[in-house]
């Protein structure tokens, strides 16, 4: 079952969301400073995750794992 969100709801998660992912990029940068090459890794792929959300959630698609992400995200096309 998905939840229905209204306007002001689903754009405060959509701003959430690429904080996350603005943060979980620092924390990449740092890592990668100092060496730290497979936590950056981690922390580039969820940057990318939380970032793709966000993505979705802005065109009405919403998905509940990181399996439903990738599915819903081959379904955009332009």
């Amino acid at each position: 079952m998905t939840q229905q969100w209204d306007k002001e709801s689903r754009d405060a998660l959509i701003a959430y969301r690429m904080k996350r992912a603005d943060e979980t990029m620092q924390e990449a940068d740092l890592m990668i400073k100092e060496s730290l090459y497979h936590g950056a890794i981690n922390r580039l792929y969820y940057a990318c995750y939380y970032a793709t959300v966000a993505i979705l959630l802005k065109n009405g698609i919403q998905a509940q794992t990181h399996a439903g992400v990738k599915t819903m995200l081959g379904i955009i096309t332009y």
